[in-house]
């Protein structure tokens, strides 16, 4: 069995497309490794970051995938900005599914993955191990 870990380090906020009152964006996300939620900040507890700032994630999950042609595993996640009441609905940053397989070692590496939309920007940057 291959054990590989994914690391979520952080999200680079772009532009927060909150311009108002106060220009904060109230940050929310969820990311998983095949099914699994393993990172999630909840619309109701959004964490405060503004333009140019960086919201740290700081979790790690490991996964065993037999060591063999074929076997592969999902990374996928999305992100949002939450508006209040009188600002509009919320900024749907957008979302992202990326698969990894044994057929190419696990790709290992830092990377990153930039969404754009509703004027949320940002940057997530994650990594992968082969342990």
């Amino acid at each position: 069995m291959a054990r590989i870990q994914v690391d979520f380090y952080a999200i680079y906020v772009h532009d927060d497309a909150d311009n108002w009152p106060n220009g904060t964006g109230e940050i929310y996300y969820q990311f998983r490794v095949d099914n699994e939620v393993v990172a999630q900040i909840t619309r109701d507890q959004p964490i405060p970051v503004d333009s140019g700032g960086t919201a740290n994630i700081n979790q790690t999950h490991v996964i065993e995938r037999p060591d063999q042609p074929g076997s592969n595993f999902s990374v996928s996640g999305s992100v949002s900005e939450q508006d209040g009441l009188f600002s509009g609905a919320d900024d749907h940053a957008g979302s992202f599914f990326k698969v990894y397989s044994h057929d190419n070692g696990w790709n290992p590496g830092h990377k990153t993955v930039f969404l754009s939309g509703d004027g949320l920007v940002v940057t997530i940057h994650y990594g992968i191990r082969v342990l």
